[in-house]
């Protein structure tokens, strides 16, 4: 059996919330039939919460503000284009949301809408995603 070829990725991301007269929302956004937080990779050369805003204001069109890191997490993934098994680290942080507006996320991103706290942690698809959720959550005091 061939042994494949490992190799590290890193990204950052966000958990966009905003406080509404009905409460707390945070933002998620659907891609490929899951619905997750946004994230992408970092550049080469770029800080992971400069990557982080970068990335959670394309792929949501929100404009934000970070409020705090809240932590990491990572994953294994199978490459089939590069015939490659891949060690990811993603990062996370609090953005609160200033401005702009959830229609104009980018391409990549089929839809990005708003839930209550408890829906977006039931709607998440990915186990990462959730505990991610949950510190955001601890940290808003919720």
């Amino acid at each position: 059996m061939e042994k494949l070829p490992i190799k590290l990725a890193f990204s950052a991301g966000g958990v966009v919330y905003r406080r509404t007269l009905s409460g707390l929302e945070i933002a998620l956004i659907k891609t490929r039939d899951a619905w997750t937080l946004p994230k992408g990779l970092i550049e080469k050369g770029e800080k992971p919460e400069v990557a982080a805003l970068r990335e959670v204001e394309e792929e949501t069109g929100l404009k934000v503000e970070l409020k705090g890191p809240l932590g990491s997490i990572d994953y294994w993934f199978y490459s089939s284009e590069e015939k490659a098994r891949y060690h990811k680290k993603v990062y996370f942080f609090l953005f609160e949301a200033i401005g702009g507006n959830l229609e104009k996320h980018d391409f990549e991103v089929e839809e990005a809408r708003f839930f209550k706290p408890e829906e977006a942690l039931k709607l998440a698809t990915y186990h990462g995603d959730r505990e991610i959720l949950k510190k955001a959550l601890s940290a808003l005091n919720i």
